[in-house]
């Protein structure tokens, strides 16, 4: 079996591919489904797409969000849509993904969030990733050169996880960190 993983940018993937990772999504989300507004959130930024034998088996996008973090804006990595084919669970492929936007902290990006499912949650937490220990918040302005309209997400502050580098290395209790609105999860 060869398993090849590979990092690009959203110009660098056609058409094709493009439809070949959202069937993927939908395999991998099949009891949630993946919504319209979901799958737009994983558009943009990069992608790491891992295959067995040519076939697409794992999948993760890292999209850019301007974030305030304390109320300096920050350039945030967001994870969005990492999934594996049902079929080929618990070989290994989420950390595969994983590993190359991992490894963009302090590059690029100089931090990394992401949502997590309660399922979820001991993947991320055993690959090093932090739950957010402070309150989250979502801007409501209708424009980034707006001044900040927070509102408050408490629901959010458990699923949120950071990857403890750089910006996120030593925020606290009394951190805040808010996220600009956007259609549907606005984490």
């Amino acid at each position: 079996m060869e398993r090849v993983t590979v990092v690009r940018r959203q110009e660098e993937l056609g058409r094709a591919e493009l439809v070949e990772v959202r069937a993927l999504l939908d395999d991998a989300f099949a009891d949630d489904p993946l919504s319209e507004d979901d799958w737009q959130h994983c558009q943009g930024g990069r992608h790491v797409l891992t295959r067995e034998d040519g076939r697409l088996v794992a999948y993760a996008a890292v999209v850019e969000r301007v974030m305030l973090l304390d109320g300096v804006p920050l350039a945030v990595g967001y994870v969005e849509g990492v999934g594996v084919r049902r079929s080929h669970h618990r070989r290994g492929l989420g950390g595969t993904v994983m590993a190359p936007i991992e490894a963009l902290a302090g590059g690029d990006l100089a931090a990394l969030a992401l949502s997590t499912s309660d399922e979820g949650l001991p993947f991320y937490l055993a690959r090093g990733w932090r739950p957010w220990p402070g309150r989250t918040y979502v801007d409501t302005s209708a424009a980034p050169h707006r001044r900040p309209q927070l509102l408050r997400t408490p629901d959010e502050d458990e699923s949120l996880l950071v990857w403890p580098h750089g910006p996120f290395a030593d925020v606290g209790p009394d951190s805040e960190l808010a996220c600009r609105a956007r259609s549907g999860d606005d984490w």
